[in-house]
C-alpha cells in the first residue's frame, strides 16, 4: 500500500469569484483527496492537499488547467500549510475530505 502524501500550494493568477474554489472542492472530493483551500484575493489562493500521491499530483495538474473563468499563472509548492484563519480578514477556507 502506497503511504498518503500532503503538499501545500499556492496557486497565483486571476480569480474574480468563487467559481475556482468551489471547481477545486469538487475535483479533490471526485480524486478522494483531502485538505483545504483558502482564497486570500482574487489574485491567490492557498491549497493543502493530502491523500495518493498520483491523485495529489493530478490535483496539481487539474488546477494548472482550471475552469475557464479563471486563470492560473503560476503553481508554487510551499512548505507549509494553509495561514491561519484570521478574523480580522477577509480571508476564506473550506475543508474537504
Amino acid at each position: 500500500m502506497t503511504s498518503s502524501v500532503e503538499k501545500y500550494f499556492r496557486l497565483k493568477g486571476y480569480f474574480p469569484n468563487e467559481d475556482f474554489v468551489e471547481w477545486i472542492l469538487r475535483r479533490a472530493t471526485t480524486l478522494s483527496l483531502r485538505g483545504g483551500v483558502a482564497r486570500l484575493n482574487e489574485k491567490e489562493i492557498c491549497l493543502t492537499v493530502s491523500g495518493h500521491p498520483i491523485l495529489v499530483d493530478a490535483m496539481e495538474v487539474a488546477c494548472n488547467l482550471g475552469p475557464i473563468d479563471a486563470s492560473v499563472d503560476l503553481i508554487i509548492e510551499e512548505n507549509q500549510p494553509l495561514p491561519e484563519e484570521d478574523r480580522q480578514s477577509a480571508l476564506i477556507i473550506r475543508y474537504f475530505g
